[in-house]
């Protein structure tokens, strides 16, 4: 068997606080080392949960409500962290106005819209995308609530469908994500639009087509 020797003459162990060899002096460790890994400590780690609240057991009926809580820890660190929370509805899950935002330590919101994304070629159904943007303080929270309605679109053999909700957090860290899914009962004739129901729609920003 060959063991590969680093150019220290020496097996090196990497740890946030030493090069450390298996025997014979240790080296000095190369300043762009020190930087990185002084700069992964400072920034600390995310953590992202979706959870969904249902009003009764699944499948649900379409049109009715589910609310969705999303939840982003800022853990550990010493320095602030720029993120971005991004959560991209599935076709046919429309979101309410009905949402609450509640935070933990030092979290400041920069931006938090609604955007209707156009169809995709191979869909006519358009779909809702949550952006929210700011900066979270070692050891913060933000809880993002939100209720959604989901109107399924199933084929004559479909009994049930199940909607994955994808939501991802984006920072100067690795990206994250968290999904959740739910099962809606596919109606024998159902082809109302949210407003016939009497559900609102949050306040969206059309997105041009690219």
């Amino acid at each position: 068997m060959r063991i590969r020797v680093s150019r220290y003459g020496c097996i090196a162990a990497l740890t946030f606080t030493s090069l450390g060899c298996s025997g014979g002096a240790q080296p000095e460790q190369p300043a762009e080392l020190n930087a990185a890994i002084g700069s992964a400590a400072d920034l600390g780690g995310l953590e992202l949960t979706n959870t969904t609240s249902l009003a009764g057991p699944e499948p649900i009926n379409a049109g009715s409500a589910v609310k969705y809580t999303l939840h982003v820890k800022h853990t550990h660190g010493y320095d602030s962290l720029p993120i971005r929370l991004r959560d991209v509805l599935p076709p046919r899950l429309v979101p309410s106005p009905v949402q609450a935002v509640s935070t933990v330590g030092n979290v400041v919101t920069e931006t938090s819209t609604w955007t209707l994304v156009p169809p995709a070629a191979a869909s006519s159904v358009p779909t809702y995308q949550l952006d929210w943007a700011g900066v979270m303080a070692p050891d913060s929270e933000l809880v993002f609530e939100f209720l959604a309605h989901p109107f399924p679109e199933c084929s004559e053999l479909d009994s049930e469908l199940a909607l994955e909700n994808l939501a991802e957090v984006q920072s100067p860290l690795a990206p994250i994500s968290a999904s959740a899914s739910v099962r809606v009962d596919c109606p024998l004739d159902f082809e109302s639009h949210p407003a016939d129901l009497g559900i609102d729609t949050p306040k969206i920003i059309p997105r041009s087509p690219r």
